[in-house]
């Protein structure tokens, strides 16, 4: 999952992350041009494999 714009809120019921390796599924915000970008997640995160936040650095 990526936001590449600011002002994303998810919310409402749970999202189950899948990955199609065995590496842990990759939320990401901002992008290579701007590492300001914000995003929220107010839904319940789950799965097997973990979850692994990225965040864009310049």
């Amino acid at each position: 999952m990526q936001f590449v714009t600011t002002g994303y809120s998810v919310t409402g019921g749970p999202l189950t992350l899948e990955s199609s390796s065995t590496a842990a599924p990759i939320i990401r915000v901002g992008s290579a041009g701007d590492a300001t970008v914000t995003a929220t997640v107010g839904s319940v995160l789950s799965g097997s494999k973990g979850m692994e936040k990225a965040i864009w650095a310049l």
